[in-house]
């Protein structure tokens, strides 16, 4: 993620979070949607717990977006495709 040459979006998600859950279907509409423009990365906090607190990650779900290795946005929380989209689109060429 550190190295790609498209912008990542990684999804820091709980297996026991019911917003988490939500935002499966809604990750998968994006990765689809821009597949040439974006890499989408799951990382379940539960048994990643040192890649959560190395991002200090408090809150599932919480996404961040890295652009040339370095955090561009942070959205914390379930977020509806369309919301989703608008905060990425800047970021994606």
């Amino acid at each position: 993620m550190l190295t790609s040459t498209v912008p990542v979006l990684v999804d820091f998600w709980a297996e026991n979070c019911a917003p988490c859950q939500l935002m499966h279907p809604v990750l998968d509409h994006i990765a689809r949607r821009y597949q040439d423009r974006l890499r989408v990365v799951k990382i379940n906090v539960d048994s990643n717990r040192e890649a959560a607190r190395n991002y200090a990650i408090t809150t599932a779900p919480t996404l961040k977006l890295f652009v040339a290795g370095k955090v561009a946005r942070t959205i914390v929380g379930a977020t509806p495709a369309s919301k989703l989209a608008t905060e990425l689109e800047p970021f994606l060429g």
